[in-house]
């Protein structure tokens, strides 16, 4: 028998890390959820500011909050300690210098419900002020809600930048938990989102998407997407890797072909990134770029391209150094 409202337990994972000044709003931000059943895991990656014993005081406070620490591992890494921790049948993943919606958890489960949905996904919005924002209490009764499958979402996924955002980051959803069977966060890595969520929402057989901005999106320089560009950043790269080679298994051709342009086109914005910043990098002898090639090169076998695709990827195989100066002249 289906469970009723409020009776499905969350688990809201927060992977915690030299936030010190951000981790209250965050923590309280779901401590007042309106909708209570709730368990927080609170993931102490090895930070050395005062963020442990915030968390530790939580625990005393709130008998949902339960508080892991660890060895810093990374982002990655924390996540995967809660997931191995959670009891409850919806997993949610929030970032600790983000905060969310008062409503959110509740208005999502009604939508959970009602639907009989895998995952319930809605917009965010940027917050750039250390302060919660006063509209984090509102709610919307008459949301706009669309539904759709797993395979679908991929589709939808490279429809603009924006929807990309939204249906790749892992922190705007609530997940069923048997989801995460078989999946891990991948560690050590940066770009976790883009190299996991993908596989989660192909496995939902019904996604409910939420059109309103429950979640908030903190803006920081200190963040791991705020720091100078890096060869760090060519794990982006990784992450598309692992998309082309799911699709690949999984014999999604179409998929793979535009995710195979995709890729070309970021290699291209990571060089131009470098470039702009005087690193040391030379893009096209980088680990990242061969195995992009060797991937390109299985094309005639599982990718659906378009003549001007074939012609763009015999490009960007036979004269690299060409490809990005063209690139660079016509922005794609």
């Amino acid at each position: 028998m289906e469970k009723e409202y409020m009776e499905y337990k969350i688990s809201v994972i927060i992977p915690v890390y030299k936030v010190e000044k951000y981790l209250r709003r965050c923590v309280d931000s779901i401590i007042n959820q309106t909708y209570r059943n709730l368990e927080i895991i609170l993931i102490d990656d090895g930070s050395n500011d005062g963020c442990s014993a915030i968390c530790d005081e939580y625990a005393i406070q709130d008998k949902r909050v339960k508080t892991i620490h660890k060895e810093n591992g990374g982002l990655s890494s924390a996540r995967n300690a809660g997931l191995e921790n959670a009891t409850g049948e919806i997993i949610a993943l929030v970032d600790s210098d983000d905060y969310i919606n008062s409503n959110m958890f509740s208005d999502m489960m009604k939508q959970f419900i009602e639907n009989d949905a895998d995952i319930v996904m809605c917009d965010y919005q940027y917050a750039y002020s250390d302060e919660a924002d006063s509209k984090s209490n509102s709610s919307n009764n008459n949301p706009i809600v669309t539904i759709i499958d797993g395979k679908s979402a991929q589709y939808q996924a490279n429809e603009s930048y924006e929807r990309r955002v939204t249906f790749t980051v892992a922190w705007n959803k609530l997940y069923r938990k048997e989801l995460f069977d078989g999946i891990t966060y991948p560690e050590g890595r940066i770009h976790e989102d883009e190299a996991r969520t993908h596989r989660l929402l192909y496995r939902a057989k019904k996604i409910a998407y939420i059109e309103y901005p429950y979640y908030y999106y903190f803006q920081r320089q200190d963040s791991i997407v705020g720091k100078k560009v890096t060869r760090v950043n060519l794990q982006l790269i990784d992450a598309y890797l692992d998309k082309l080679e799911f699709y690949r298994e999984h014999n999604e051709y179409e998929l793979w072909s535009i995710e195979a342009i995709h890729a070309m086109h970021m290699m291209c914005y990571l060089n131009k990134r470098f470039v702009d910043a005087k690193a040391d990098i030379e893009i096209v002898r980088e680990p990242q770029w061969r195995k992009l090639c060797d991937e390109l090169r299985l094309y005639p076998k599982a990718g659906k391209l378009k003549f001007s695709q074939k012609a763009e990827v015999h490009f960007f195989l036979i004269c690299p150094s060409m490809y990005l100066c063209v690139w660079e002249r016509f922005k794609k």
